[in-house]
């Protein structure tokens, strides 16, 4: 999940060009395959705001194969 968490933060935070920071307000992960070895994620944002931006992403194995997939909600704070 962490993954996939930094993936749809990194997505937030890009689409705002990274002039702010994003915090995880909620998170749903559905696992639809067990996969050893290196992992890719994609992730989008969907629709939002100017505080609040919802996320997708999914997470493939190297031969492309889905294992999991996810979205989230995301509030953009800035810089601590």
């Amino acid at each position: 999940m962490a993954l996939m968490d930094t993936a749809m933060a990194s997505a937030a935070i890009s689409s705002v060009d990274f002039v702010q920071t994003a915090l995880t307000l909620d998170l749903n992960t559905s696992f639809v395959a067990r996969r050893a070895g290196p992992l890719v994620a994609d992730a989008r944002v969907v629709a939002g705001d100017e505080r609040l931006l919802f996320c997708e992403a999914e997470i493939h194995d190297a031969a492309g194969a889905r294992v999991a997939r996810g979205r989230g909600c995301f509030r953009l704070v800035p810089h601590a």
